[in-house]
């Protein structure tokens, strides 16, 4: 699949993420999410840490350590030679 913008392969992919797994430990948070093209299957990690004198809100930490799977994950789709994502491709 080809974008011709780095906004619409990330309008793609949040539109169409699956968040795998979300831990928090205070002050960190990270996530992990996949993404379906086709057969192909783009896996990536996002994460977050609080600086130190911030108060920790859980909320705000999971919006952007997905937010970086989503962006790594659009990096991938837009810029295919990215690094950082797993790429599993389903066959039959």
């Amino acid at each position: 699949m080809q974008f011709t913008s780095m906004s619409e392969a990330k309008a793609f992919v949040r539109e169409n993420v699956k968040v795998s797994d979300l831990v928090s430990d205070v002050p960190y948070t990270f996530a992990s999410g996949e993404c379906s093209v086709g057969n192909t299957v783009y896996i990536a990690h996002g994460f977050s840490k609080c600086r130190p004198g911030d108060s920790f809100d859980l909320q705000r930490g999971a919006e952007i350590a997905v937010g970086r799977v989503i962006a790594k994950i659009a990096h991938k789709l837009y810029l295919p030679g990215r690094a950082g994502v797993t790429e599993l491709i389903i066959e039959g």
